[in-house]
C-alpha cells in the first residue's frame, strides 16, 4: 500500500494554526517506524505540485522508482517542470491511446470522428478543464471546477462546440469526464503548463504558458471565451445560478515514454495500489481549515491505521512475502516519503534509518509536517 497525501500541510497562517493543535497519533506512530526514502524538495512557483511529482513517480512517468530505492537521495531523471504527460496517461486509461506499445488505433468520443493513430512516445496529449474565470478589478481568478457542478450532457454540448475550432488548430478534443477533456496535438509537445490546483486561488496570468508555441493557446482561449458567452447553456445555467463555463485551462502536456511501466498493469489513482484521499487538497483549496483538520483526523484512523497494520503485519501470511508500505506526505513544496525496509534494519540502510530516526522521532508532528 501507498498512502500519498495532498496538501499534508500548507503556508497558510490559518493551517499553520490548525496543525498546532492537531493530534494524529497514528502518524505519529509511522514516522517512527518507516524510514524516509526520498526527498523532493522546490518551491512554490514550481508549475507540478509536489503531490502529483509524487503521483507521477508512483506511477512510473518519470522521477525516482521510490519502490526501489529506501535511502534518501536525489532523483537522477525528473520529468521537466510542467511536463507530466496527464493527458497521455488518462488517454491510455480511457482507452483513446490503446496500448502505446507501438502504433495502435483509438476511437474519441464522438461516433462520426476519425480514428487517431498512436505512437508510443511521439503523441503529445494534454488534460483540457473546462473552467469559470472571474475577472477581478487588476487579475484574472480561476473558480475550483468542482464547483460548476457540470453535468455529463452539459459537458458533451459545450465540447462538441468547441470541437471544430481545435481540430482548425490540429487540436483534437475528446470527452473524458464532465470537467476533465483529453486533447492530442503537436502543439502539446515540449509545452511546460501548471497544473490547475497552481491557479486555484491564484491569478490566472501568473500561470499561463510563456513558450512561443503557447500563443496558439492563447488564441483559441480567446475564440472560446467569445463563443461560449453566447452559448445557451450559459444563459441556462445563470437562470439556475450556476457559473459559465467560459474558459478551459491547459494541463498535463507532453507524451507517454514507451516502456513497459506503462502496461495496463499500471494502477488508477482509485486502486489498492496507490491510496490518494483528496479530502485535505479540496479543503485547503477552498480555504476550509476547520474541514481540513477534520480530514486529517479521519485520515489519521482509516488510511494511516491501514498502512500501520501493513507495516505491524510485516508479512502476508498467504505468501510470507514482505509487504510493501511507502507514505508520502506532500506539501505546497516539497514531499517526502517514507518506506518500510524490506531487509530490515541491519547494515547501511539500517544505520541511515537510525540517524534519520534521532534527527526526527523526537520532534513534534507540526515539525516535521512544516518541512513541506
Amino acid at each position: 500500500m501507498h498512502l500519498l497525501l495532498p496538501y499534508a500541510n500548507c503556508d497558510e497562517p490559518e493551517c499553520q494554526q490548525a496543525l498546532a493543535t492537531l493530534k494524529l497519533p497514528t502518524l505519529e506512530k509511522l514516522l517512527r517506524l518507516l524510514p524516509l526514502a526520498h526527498t523532493d524538495t522546490a518551491d512554490g512557483t514550481s508549475l507540478s505540485p509536489p503531490h502529483e511529482r509524487a503521483l507521477a513517480t508512483a506511477y512510473g512517468l518519470g522521477g525516482l522508482d521510490i519502490t526501489a530505492n529506501v535511502t534518501p537521495k536525489t532523483p537522477s531523471a525528473m520529468l521537466p517542470d510542467g511536463q507530466i504527460p496527464w493527458g497521455a496517461w488518462h488517454a491510455k486509461q480511457a482507452g483513446y491511446a490503446g496500448s502505446l506499445a507501438g502504433s495502435d488505433t483509438a476511437h474519441p468520443a464522438t461516433d462520426n470522428s476519425q480514428p487517431l493513430r498512436v505512437t508510443a512516445g511521439t503523441d503529445a496529449w494534454a488534460v483540457i478543464t473546462p473552467c469559470h474565470w472571474t475577472v477581478q478589478t487588476s487579475h484574472v481568478t480561476m473558480t475550483h471546477p468542482r464547483a460548476l457542478n457540470l453535468m455529463e450532457d452539459e459537458s458533451r454540448a459545450l465540447l462538441a462546440a468547441m470541437q471544430p475550432y481545435f481540430a482548425e488548430d490540429g487540436i483534437a478534443l475528446m470527452y473524458d469526464r464532465p470537467t476533465r477533456w483529453l486533447a492530442r496535438g503537436e502543439v502539446f509537445a515540449g509545452l511546460a503548463t501548471a497544473s490547475p490546483y497552481r491557479v486555484l486561488g491564484g491569478h490566472v496570468d501568473d500561470w499561463l504558458p510563456k513558450a512561443e508555441s503557447a500563443k496558439l493557446l492563447r488564441r483559441l482561449q480567446n475564440e472560446m471565451q467569445m463563443l461560449l458567452y453566447t452559448h445557451p447553456l450559459t444563459d441556462a445555467r445563470a437562470a439556475l445560478g450556476l457559473p459559465a463555463v467560459n474558459s478551459f485551462w491547459v494541463s498535463g502536456t507532453g507524451a507517454l515514454p514507451p516502456g513497459p511501466a506503462h502496461s495496463s498493469q499500471v494502477a488508477a489513482p482509485t486502486s489498492q495500489a496507490v491510496t490518494v484521499p483528496n479530502t485535505l487538497r479540496d479543503a485547503a483549496i477552498q480555504g476550509n481549515w476547520p474541514a481540513w483538520a477534520q480530514a486529517w483526523q479521519q485520515i489519521d484512523s482509516k488510511e494511516c491505521a491501514a498502512l500501520l497494520q501493513i507495516v505491524a503485519t510485516k508479512a502476508d501470511m498467504k505468501t510470507g512475502s514482505k509487504r510493501s508500505a511507502t507514505l508520502t506526505l506532500c506539501g505546497e513544496r516539497s514531499a517526502q516519503t517514507y518506506q518500510a525496509d524490506p531487509k530490515g534494519q541491519n547494515g547501511l540502510t539500517g544505520r541511515i534509518f537510525a540517524k534519520i530516526k534521532s534527527i526526527f522521532g523526537t520532534q513534534p508532528l507540526p515539525t516535521v509536517l512544516k518541512l513541506l
